[in-house]
């Protein structure tokens, strides 16, 4: 379930120049008219719940390796220490991913493995199953094989859920070209010397950001003048 922020996509997607930025949106669309949103009421409004889940958990997530600044005069996403990192995933794990995954996993029971058992004209994997799949796959990424196993280890419908999925040849053909990518060395225990080192060069890459923020547009303004 994806999106890009350009005009060139939404032609190919709608045959009309106009710019859609909201992911779950342009999903949603997408799940309609490919056969993979319910069309009654009650299953909608359970996949929509758990499309809901599975963006709010990967918000948690990218917080624990980016925080919002407002540098320059601008919010922007800047990467956080790495000494961070691991520390804020370790609290996500421990807290709210567990009890996250907790709910698809019941979710999924109360379906028989599925969130939209009860849709016939509709396809598994529908939009919400595919939700919880890219959810589960990509938290694994980041985090070691030991820690992901006991997170996963009474999770027998998510499980199952994911092994269902992962041979389909639309997903093989998809992540062939948009692979799952293993970050856990972008989460791993920090040393104390590169902690030192990047006591001092976050703030610097901070200052540089802030200053071109701030300039740059002046100086696209300038050159438009010129």
């Amino acid at each position: 379930i994806g999106y890009r922020y350009d005009t060139g996509y939404s032609k190919q997607l709608l045959g009309r120049e106009e710019i859609f930025g909201q992911s779950c949106s342009i999903a949603r669309y997408v799940a309609k008219v490919s056969n993979l949103y319910p069309t009654n009421d009650v299953d909608a409004l359970r996949s929509d719940a758990v499309v809901d889940a599975w963006r709010d958990t990967l918000d948690l997530y990218y917080d624990c390796y980016f925080e919002r600044k407002i540098l320059g005069g601008r919010m922007q996403m800047v990467p956080r220490k790495p000494a961070e990192r691991s520390v804020r995933l370790g609290a996500l794990v421990d807290s709210e991913l567990g009890e996250q995954f907790a709910r698809f996993e019941r979710v999924l029971e109360a379906g028989d493995g599925q969130v939209c058992v009860g849709e016939k004209n509709v396809e598994f994997p529908c939009w919400a199953d595919l939700a919880i799949y890219d959810v589960v796959k990509t938290l694994e990424g980041p985090m070691t094989k030991e820690a992901f196993d006991k997170l996963m280890e009474d999770k027998t419908m998510l499980k199952s859920l994911v092994a269902r999925i992962d041979p389909l040849e639309t997903i093989q053909k998809h992540l062939k070209k948009y692979p799952y990518v293993d970050l856990s060395h972008m989460f791993a225990r920090v040393p104390l010397w590169k902690r030192t080192i990047h006591r001092v060069l976050f703030p610097l890459v901070e200052l540089v950001l802030s200053i071109k923020s701030r300039f740059s547009p002046r100086i696209e303004q300038g050159k438009k003048s010129n």
